[in-house]
């Protein structure tokens, strides 16, 4: 295959200064703002927040004690986690009192005229700030012991939000940028249902263990990469973290990128950055187990329009079989379960790009906390063609475990829209838009020595270090119209 580019093909790694040919001007982007914040200057009147006080004391009023073996009652958590937590509650108990004063107006005319100013004020203006800091300002006499637990856990899952957050925003701060321009859909369209190989020596290999082949009608079954892409390579040193960021550039000359031009991102060790990122942290460490559980429970999805290798099964999260929607729920025997779901809010994957959260809203799959409940798919070994999928949100992957003994030009991800290669490490995440930009995963060495090798449950768990594991978040069409029952969301 010959290479796609008018320039030679480049390698981009942790040390290199730029990607840019000698010459080039380096872009220099005003990175905007990822989340619009709420309207700040919007405050409660005094006269108005003595009803603000009456509501909030009748939803902690309600609250039951917390129940180990009631995992219903941890729900109610969400309400001290955040504003998005707590807003839903609040318009459910604003809607009842304002109905109960409007029934009594002629005795009490003046209640009614301000709780309807305060649903004007609810309706039009973001008090959300001011209403949840008013939650968390309420005297501690007035708070239930069982109320006082519930703001404390929710304390916690806060901040530990904030620091997702921020890590976030870090990473994109401190991202090198990389344009590329896009191949050609023919040269694309070339890919099509063929096992993607990164090297000569790998297909070589491949050919002798029968994994490659020629077909005389069909053509080969593979398409060698080397000498074609462009290259990233994964950091050396797993004490520094890492961010890229890729936009499309209009032409050879380009070196303005915006927003609308990016298509994808890559970050490497974010346990740097945030140490609640780590694969040993609490949370990472427990969504680690469960994907691995998964892989290995679950039956692998078939995807007979690619070529795939390897093992891809659906993990938590919306689910869909035939337009029936349904949830998997988390492997019963992996930790307790009222821990489990007292963060049941976190399942909705912050490092999500934020154009999933308009997505969710619409198929009605936002979480408690106002994040997209996305679909997980977790995969071992895998890899596929180039393809495009059909889904309504960005794509968020995470490489949850890659030994560095693995061959480095093995299961890594391909933008063939862009010819570029990104290799993998463990821990990592990368973004992309998968319903535009063609897209696939180059074969593991499993197959390549063994390619009729079966994935049974047990040859994975007797060969975890042997692949690579993953799970991708998104919100595919098929799980948001029929979770929304409608026949099309977008």
């Amino acid at each position: 295959m010959s290479a796609f580019w008018t320039r030679k093909a480049q390698t981009l790694g942790p040390n290199f200064p730029t990607f840019y040919l000698k010459g080039e001007d380096h872009p220099i982007f005003a990175v905007p703002n990822a989340v619009s914040g709420p309207d700040l200057e919007a405050k409660i009147p005094r006269y108005l927040g003595k009803y603000v006080d009456e509501i909030i004391c009748k939803i902690i009023n309600r609250c039951q004690p917390l129940n180990e073996s009631d995992a219903e009652s941890f729900r109610q958590v969400h309400m001290f986690t955040n504003r998005e937590g707590f807003m839903p509650e609040f318009r459910k108990t604003f809607k009842d009192v304002l109905r109960s004063a409007e029934n009594n107006q002629i005795k009490d005319p003046t209640r009614f005229l301000h709780l309807s100013e305060l649903a004007g004020q609810v309706n039009n203006k973001d008090l959300s700030k001011p209403i949840f800091q008013r939650v968390l300002s309420t005297p501690k006499k007035a708070v239930p012991d069982c109320v006082e637990e519930m703001m404390k856990i929710g304390k916690a899952r806060n901040v530990q939000l904030n620091t997702w957050r921020k890590a976030g925003k870090s990473f994109r701060n401190r991202a090198t940028w990389v344009g590329l321009e896009r191949v050609p859909q023919e040269k694309v369209q070339e890919m099509d249902k063929k096992l993607m190989v990164e090297t000569q020596e790998l297909l070589e290999m491949g050919l002798q263990s029968g994994l490659f082949f020629n077909d005389d009608q069909k053509g080969p079954n593979y398409i060698c990469l080397e000498g074609s892409m462009h290259r990233i390579c994964a950091p050396k040193d797993q004490m520094a973290g890492s961010s890229i960021i890729f936009w499309t550039k209009n032409d050879a000359d380009d070196t303005y990128p915006t927003s609308e031009k990016i298509f994808g991102g890559v970050v490497y060790n974010p346990e740097c950055v945030a140490k609640e990122l780590s694969p040993d942290a609490v949370y990472v460490d427990r969504e680690i187990k469960i994907s691995n559980r998964l892989v290995g429970d679950k039956t692998g999805l078939d995807r007979p329009r690619l070529a795939t290798l390897g093992k891809m099964a659906k993990g938590t999260g919306p689910q869909t079989t035939f337009n029936a929607p349904y949830p998997i729920h988390v492997p019963a025997d992996i930790g307790d379960i009222p821990t489990d779901l007292k963060h049941g809010g976190h399942d909705s994957d912050i490092r999500v790009p934020i154009k999933a959260e308009e997505a969710a809203k619409l198929a009605g799959l936002l979480s408690p906390l106002g994040h997209p409940f996305l679909s997980n798919f977790v995969t071992y070994g895998y890899s596929a063609s180039t393809h495009l999928d059909d889904d309504i949100t960005p794509t968020s992957g995470w490489v949850t475990y890659r030994s560095r003994e693995l061959n480095r030009n093995t299961s890594n991800f391909v933008w063939a829209s862009h010819a570029v290669i990104v290799e993998m490490s463990s821990n990592m995440y990368w973004y992309w838009k998968a319903d535009e930009d063609g897209h696939g995963t180059t074969v593991n060495i499993q197959n390549i020595k063994n390619p009729e090798a079966k994935l049974t449950p047990t040859l994975i768990r007797n060969s975890a270090g042997d692949a690579q594991w993953t799970r991708v978040s998104v919100l595919s069409r098929a799980v948001a119209n029929g979770h929304s029952r409608m026949e099309k969301v977008i």
